[in-house]
């Protein structure tokens, strides 16, 4: 490198060349970039759940992070639906959130529609269609609901987001 005028640095070296700098939101070449932001967030989070002849246990971890950092070690992911029937589910907090509360609300109102507590089966029924109903803009949600069926038998029904 050589001092040229004004104190600019110069590359010494045929072929280099200075040229501008390239513009916001470009790169070198100038074409331009998409922005990185995202509205979802993935909290992390595992559920699971096993059924079987007249049981079924369902687990999930309590743990809430984003990247590196661990936000709270006691945030559930469990909803209890009914007596029979629970919602588990991991992935963006306040999609998870708002899912829970948007199925108890619709549990509220199957309640006192028919009398009776939803079954696991329609409850299941009812996360689908949900689920289905978001699709254009999802909840990032990874959701299992899981329960005892009209039978007694243990009933899973896994959904992805």
């Amino acid at each position: 490198f050589r001092r040229g005028p004004a104190g600019v640095m110069a590359a010494a070296t045929a072929g280099y060349k200075l040229s501008a700098a390239p513009k916001a939101g470009a790169d070198s070449q100038g074409v331009k970039q998409h922005a990185t932001w995202s509205p979802y967030d993935d909290n992390g989070g595992t559920c699971l759940a096993v059924g079987g002849a007249d049981y079924c246990i369902v687990a999930a971890t309590t743990r809430m992070s984003t990247g590196y950092s661990i936000l709270t070690r006691r945030s559930t992911k469990i909803l209890q639906l009914t007596d029979k029937c629970v919602i588990a589910s991991a992935g963006c907090q306040v999609d998870m959130k708002a899912l829970q509360k948007l199925l108890q609300a619709r549990n509220v109102m199957f309640q006192h529609n028919h009398g009776k507590p939803m079954s696991c089966k329609a409850a299941a029924q009812l996360l689908s269609n949900t689920l289905h109903y978001k699709r254009f803009f999802p909840y990032y949600t990874f959701n299992l609901c899981a329960g005892l069926d009209e039978e007694g038998r243990g009933a899973v029904y896994t959904y992805d987001a």
